[in-house]
């Protein structure tokens, strides 16, 4: 791996539960060819004990953005 960023973040709070949207872009090199792979994230929180909490997170493979 090459990088790793993320990007694009939306965080909406409900309460005790906060829903997060971002894009993750990871480069790297693969099978020894550059190689890109972006993924949309949802994750949900929740306060526990007084700390925020990831309770699920689920990821779906994107196309890269087109220029």
């Amino acid at each position: 791996m090459e990088s790793a960023t993320q990007d694009d973040f939306i965080v909406k709070v409900y309460r005790d539960t906060a829903v997060v949207w971002f894009t993750l872009k990871i480069v790297g090199i693969r099978q020894g060819q550059k190689s890109e792979l972006n993924l949309r994230y949802t994750d949900v929180w929740v306060v526990r004990d007084g700390r925020w909490q990831c309770v699920s997170t689920q990821s779906t493979r994107v196309s890269p953005a087109k220029p």
